[in-house]
């Protein structure tokens, strides 16, 4: 994406999303079948396009890759609640030198009414503009440290009348530069999420802190070859009201076949995936209290 290009959408997105007196929730359901079947534990992963969407500062961990991402969710079983997303990734030499993206989510409210989930006639928009950057610290820590943030313009629409706002996101991610091998492969993340928002119907203040390593094993199994075994932790506080587990993992058979497998609270998922060269296509099912959703998501570096 040139420069003029990234102003450009800097300026359409500002147009059409701009304001204030917003008035909806924007749950964080999440995006992208991987992410899911995870239990959302990735506040720490950031080796995906879509780490735009869960940790910004893990932009800089996909070096000079540019990329895009398309997903879709049927949520909670109602008929005709959807959730879609678009994501892409460009490394920027224009902007210090940091990583920019774009992502767009485009979500049908869900809620239970008098006891029965039912979609209603309000339907959430997000246009985010974001930019990751790994610092140059003057003392030698023995940790890398990356930060990034997510300017999101945000629309919610019924029947009647539109609303608009906005809200930021600020993520961080550090690496241990020194140790043994299996402690380099650690990351640790926070997000910290609707900063700054503008005057909408409690959107929560969201916190997410998490860990990730992968082991470095190779296992081989009935000719099988398992390797890659990614494991995921953390506390997320999405809405302000209390902190829920999170553990993760996954796990990349013959390097190209990936299951999954996640908890999130009392919610659970699971997922597989199938990786080729430089795209991937990815399935989760995840199990929340307003009921069952599926998620199926595309990924292409070019």
């Amino acid at each position: 994406m040139l420069k003029k290009e990234f102003y450009l959408l800097v300026i359409l997105s500002a147009v059409i999303f701009g304001g204030s007196n917003s008035y909806a929730g924007f749950k964080d359901v999440g995006i992208g079948a991987r992410n899911l079947g995870m239990g959302k534990s990735v506040v720490a992963v950031c080796d995906d396009i879509e780490t735009i969407y869960w940790n910004p500062a893990g932009l800089v961990e996909l070096g000079e890759i540019t990329g895009m991402s398309f997903s879709h969710a049927s949520l909670y079983g109602v008929s005709k609640a959807s959730m879609d997303s678009f994501c892409i990734t460009q490394p920027n030499v224009y902007l210090l030198e940091g990583n920019i993206g774009l992502i767009y989510l485009a979500e049908d409210v869900v809620d239970k009414i008098s006891g029965e989930t039912k979609k209603t006639d309000i339907t959430e928009t997000t246009v985010g503009l974001s930019y990751g950057k790994r610092l140059t610290l003057k003392k030698n820590l023995p940790f890398s440290l990356s930060t990034g943030g997510n300017l999101k313009f945000l629309k919610a629409e019924d029947a009647k009348d539109k609303h608009r706002g906005y809200a930021i996101d600020l993520g961080i991610l550090m690496k241990p530069k020194y140790g043994t091998k299996q402690l380099q492969n650690v990351r640790i993340g926070v997000m910290l999420r609707n900063i700054l928002a503008s005057n909408i119907n409690d959107p929560g203040f969201g916190f997410k802190f998490g860990i990730a390593t992968n082991l470095n094993k190779n296992l081989n199994l009935w000719k099988t070859k398992i390797d890659n075994i990614l494991i995921t932790t953390g506390i997320a506080d999405e809405k302000g009201d209390s902190f829920k587990f999170q553990l993760g993992t996954e796990a990349i058979f013959n390097q190209k076949i990936a299951w999954r497998l996640g908890f999130y609270g009392s919610d659970i998922a699971t997922g597989l995936g199938y990786k080729g060269v430089d795209w991937q296509i990815d399935y989760a099912f995840a199990k929340y209290d307003l009921g069952n959703t599926h998620i199926i998501s595309a990924m292409v570096k070019y």
